[in-house]
């Protein structure tokens, strides 16, 4: 049984379903326009975008539907412009958006939850040898118990 959650799609690049070693971060914050070459070259191979894409392409698919409605229907245009639709470029970008940051959100906290899973096993585990530290070591031999228990305290 393990304590990280499992994450049946691993990224091959940077993304929310691996964590990130010193050497990427760097390579991520650099100021160069090849970071973002890369990743419009590389988007095909995205785990995110293979998420996101299908709900892009229905919102865009929607939006073409309306485009084209509207212009074959002039009396429809009235009533779309009352809706106030002026923001649909914003909205179409916004789901997609909030999708993903919901993903990043939801991988972020089953990494909390699984670093409070980690520390409170070894929290538990530390108890654990002290007990037996104070247990049969103490009897036998004090200050080896006692050296014991003070790397323990220390520790966690």
């Amino acid at each position: 049984n393990t304590l990280t959650t499992p994450c049946y799609l691993i990224s091959r690049d940077s993304s929310y379903t691996r964590s990130w070693t010193n050497v990427e971060w760097e390579r991520h914050c650099q100021r160069s326009l090849r970071r973002y070459g890369r990743h419009f070259f590389n988007w095909h191979t995205s785990t995110t975008a293979h998420a996101v894409l299908p709900f892009v392409m229905l919102v865009s698919i929607w939006s073409a539907v309306v485009c084209f409605v509207s212009q074959q229907f002039p009396a429809i245009t009235y009533y779309l412009r009352k809706a106030s639709l002026k923001s649909s470029l914003l909205a179409s970008f916004a789901s997609p958006i909030a999708l993903l940051l919901t993903l990043k959100t939801n991988r972020a906290l089953d990494r909390v939850l699984d670093t409070r899973k980690a520390w409170g096993m070894m929290t538990r585990v530390t108890r654990a040898l002290a007990g037996m530290a104070c247990a049969y070591v103490a009897p036998t031999n004090g200050p080896l118990a006692l050296l014991m228990c003070r790397y323990l305290a220390i520790f966690p």
